[in-house]
């Protein structure tokens, strides 16, 4: 612990140094030697952040985003690429003292650092925590030093695109050997095709403990939606059986399930299109596709596709899609900027079973769904859930044709979308077991996005 200068700079450096000892041995006899006391003073070591739930119902792995403007505003030695974020006590509060000097490390939680606003440079911290009603959390943001300290806890989160360690061309056919690797950055092969192995899974793979998810790579880059029966993760490098050699999603015949869309057709789990008065046709190809893998973290995956000359009716337009699957979430957020507007740009979602529409009302998000077991493939036992919220500021209507689908219509002059993709299976081991549960949790989920966690540092509010 650095000692009070104070006395040197009134002149008194011998006398000074002498009490400073003092008071520094009378302290050490005092302080149990079980507790951590931390190098720095508050503002240098770590910054403390109040949190609190507005409303009267349980939100569990919320996502919470504090612009890192306020972290640094009390962290002056933040360090973006090294930190930690930790869970303070129920029973701690601003007045009991230094909030890291505790017997037992204080646990850590999913954090990382995001760029909200996609401008290239990192503006966000997301963490992920639990919430009951109407509760109000502490969390402490803190160097490393207490990184060494804590216990690791949280959701579990994995994915990444797995590409074979070689290909190669025989007679114009594209052919894929080796055991796979993991890639951040690919430009997608035109010649790829189902059943080549090129790409394990046919794209970048999105798990966590509770549900899964692939984006196939074919002409309607689509979702489709991994059932899991356990809560283990199985999309990982650990993993000897997903990265040796190739796992046939589209079967069911895992112990963990498989792709619960059978072989997949029309729009799958999602996939844009081409739309005029409710009807649409999927998109027609691109000129070419590029993906990259943002941030494979604790809190959640970024990955970005950007497609160019991406042909929708009768024009092309170039796409860049931000997903963003968060931490022990069910839920995947798009981001999508349209080159140009006239676009006619909708997004849908194969749905055989019963379907409810809900416009903007109490809620400023339109919300589609369905639920029923006529959603899944051949062989697969249960009821598939998809759902679809897309804000009412840029979405125009709903999809009414072919009538085994939902989605939402975009709003021409529109060129930046946001909307949020949901999907459950009740064979799950947490799974969602009917209709009305999966229904409540949309609704839950778009009264949560209405009603952001409250972020207090130093006695203001901050705008989430």
């Amino acid at each position: 612990m650095a000692l009070d200068r104070s006395f040197e700079r009134r002149g008194f450096m011998a006398r000074g140094r002498a009490l400073g000892v003092a008071m520094l041995a009378v302290a050490a006899a005092a302080l149990p030697t079980s507790c951590a006391m931390p190098e720095t003073s508050i503002g240098e070591a770590y910054t403390t952040m109040q949190l609190t739930n507005p409303l009267s119902m349980q939100r569990y792995d919320e996502p919470v985003e504090i612009p890192l403007s306020e972290v640094r505003a009390r962290f002056r030695r933040f360090d973006e690429k090294d930190f930690s974020v930790h869970m303070l006590p129920s029973n701690w509060y601003p007045d009991r003292g230094d909030a890291l000097l505790a017997t037992d490390p204080t646990p850590m939680i999913p954090a990382q650092v995001i760029d909200k606003d996609f401008d290239g440079t990192p503006d966000t911290l997301l963490v992920i925590c639990d919430f009951e009603p109407g509760e109000k959390r502490f969390l402490a943001i803190a160097s490393p030093l207490f990184s060494r300290m804590a216990k690791s806890a949280g959701p579990k989160v994995g994915g990444g695109l797995w590409v074979r360690e070689t290909t190669r061309r025989e007679a114009g056919t594209l052919k894929a050997e080796g055991g796979y690797i993991e890639v951040a950055n690919a430009v997608l092969d035109a010649q790829h095709s189902k059943g080549d192995g090129l790409y394990q899974g046919d794209g970048p793979l999105f798990e966590t403990d509770a549900s899964a998810w692939r984006l196939v790579f074919d002409s309607r880059l689509c979702l489709d939606v991994i059932g899991k029966r356990d809560r283990e993760m199985h999309f990982s490098p650990k993993n000897k059986a997903f990265v040796g050699d190739f796992l046939d999603l589209s079967q069911s015949t895992q112990p963990w399930g498989g792709s619960l869309l059978g072989d997949i057709a029309g729009f799958g789990a999602g996939a844009f299109g081409y739309q005029e008065d409710g009807s649409i046709v999927p998109m027609a190809g691109v000129d070419s596709a590029q993906f990259r893998m943002i941030k494979d973290g604790p809190a959640a995956i970024e990955a970005e596709m950007v497609l160019f000359g991406a042909k929708l009716g009768r024009g092309s337009y170039d796409l860049r899609w931000r997903m963003t699957h968060f931490a022990g979430n069910r839920m995947i957020r798009h981001d999508v900027n349209v080159s140009r507007t006239g676009h006619g740009l909708a997004f849908a979602m194969n749905a055989d079973a019963a379907k409810l529409e809900q416009p903007t009302a109490k809620s400023s998000w339109m919300r589609v769904s369905s639920f029923g077991a006529s959603n899944v493939g051949p062989g697969v036992a249960g009821s598939l859930g998809l759902g679809l919220l897309a804000s009412g500021r840029t979405a125009t209507g709903f999809l009414k044709n072919p009538a085994d689908t939902i989605g939402v219509a975009f709003d021409n002059v529109s060129r930046n979308l946001t909307f949020y993709t949901v999907a459950a299976w009740d064979q799950e081991a947490s799974g969602l077991r009917d209709a009305q549960e999966f229904q409540k949790y949309l609704d839950d989920l778009a009264l949560r996005l209405d009603n952001p966690i409250r972020i207090f540092n130093l006695n203001k509010t901050i705008g989430n």
